[in-house]
């Protein structure tokens, strides 16, 4: 409410506090903000991403067909992001239809390092949905270097699916490789 009352607010600063909102759960928090955005005559502030937000607050599928009716060939950062978001929350509740859908409709090839996280979440489907031949075409996109940086979105998925295609001992070998240490160090 304080950035919104604010005189000219930012819109990526207005666009990044409804999303964290958004992905925090505080989805009755961020539909009063759009709100007061509304209310306040700011609604030029509410930019595309803005509009994606609301799209995944109100309705998962139009917000699904939203970004996908932007695309002009790659996904940007505002599209991948509002993705993921949806994406881990079908995951949570199972919802393997619409999950196909986006994964039809997203590349499995890396078009950007954006890309990534959105991939990565695709690939948790494509394991537990046991389609191994779509986690494995997807995870050719990558470099063996880039699957096995702990820091990488697709370090967990991969090993699961090295376990999946491989067996325990591959499993153990790629996990295996993580430097034992206290998180956060001491």
């Amino acid at each position: 409410s304080t950035l919104i009352k604010q005189e000219a607010p930012k819109a990526s600063l207005l666009e990044n506090t409804l999303f964290c909102l958004s992905e925090l759960g505080y989805y009755s928090d961020t539909r009063h903000c759009l709100e007061e955005l509304k209310n306040a005559s700011k609604s030029a502030l509410l930019s595309r991403g803005c509009a994606l937000i609301k799209g995944t607050i109100l309705k998962e599928d139009s917000a699904i067909k939203t970004v996908y009716s932007y695309t002009e060939g790659e996904l940007d950062f505002q599209q991948i992001r509002v993705l993921v978001h949806i994406v881990k929350k079908l995951l949570l509740r199972k919802e393997y239809g619409k999950l196909q859908q986006i994964a039809r409709k997203t590349p499995l090839t890396r078009t950007s390092e954006q890309i990534t996280p959105l991939h990565a979440a695709i690939l948790w489907f494509f394991l537990l949905d046991n389609q191994i031949n779509n986690a494995r075409k997807l995870l050719q996109a990558y470099t063996l270097e880039e699957l096995k940086q702990e820091q990488s979105p697709l370090f967990s998925p991969y090993g699961t699916f090295l376990f999946r295609t491989r067996g325990k001992g591959a499993m153990d070998a790629h996990f295996g490789a993580c430097l034992e240490k206290s998180s956060p160090p001491t």
